[in-house]
């Protein structure tokens, strides 16, 4: 396990609040807090399939508008881990969290 992996244990990793919103393998967002980091992310999404998702913001083009290729609306992350063992590890733990508290919270319609 990666020191990610044992630094966020399932007692630092806690979902404050989240927000359906269904559309395509998306479920919706999530606060997440780790306590052993410091951090608090305010849109960590989540999805269908157990996966989760650091925050990330909207590609902006010319005139302001959102950047679109094969009517799918493009984003680009803020953060992202070093390597993809780290990323699994959090978002396993986030995904734990999430459905502690909010078991319905990756069905097709969700709660």
């Amino acid at each position: 396990m990666s020191d990610v992996g044992e630094r966020a244990t399932k007692s630092s990793v806690r979902v404050t609040r989240f927000k359906t919103v269904v559309r395509g393998q998306l479920r919706g967002f999530a606060g997440v807090t780790w306590d052993a980091a410091g951090l608090r992310f305010k849109e960590v999404s989540a999805d269908g399939k157990g996966w989760c998702g650091l925050p990330a913001v909207p590609v902006i083009v010319s005139a302001g508008r959102h950047h679109v290729i094969a009517g799918r609306k493009q984003y680009r992350p803020v953060l992202k881990w070093r390597d993809r063992a780290r990323s699994e590890a959090f978002s396993e733990h986030v995904i734990a969290a999430l459905l502690r508290k909010h078991p319905h919270a990756l069905d097709d319609e969700a709660a």
